[in-house]
């Protein structure tokens, strides 16, 4: 086993993305269905948003 895994490519990402969609619509509650689109959306923007938001703190503090 190696030591370090390797990361997973951007095709595996967003094929992980459209199942956890696809599973989410096949809740038969309204509320647990949206929760788990918002929850879905929200865990994979997250590291976007983090990376955009650090870009912006450096431009900011090189100004």
């Amino acid at each position: 086993m190696s030591a370090a895994a390797a990361l997973p490519t951007r095709s595996q990402i967003l094929n992980i993305f459209r199942s956890l969609l696809r599973v989410s619509r096949k809740f038969p509650d309204y509320n647990i269905r949206h929760y788990v689109n918002r929850r879905t959306a929200d865990a994979f923007s997250a590291p976007y948003r983090r990376a955009t938001s650090d870009r912006l703190l450096a431009l900011r503090s090189q100004s």
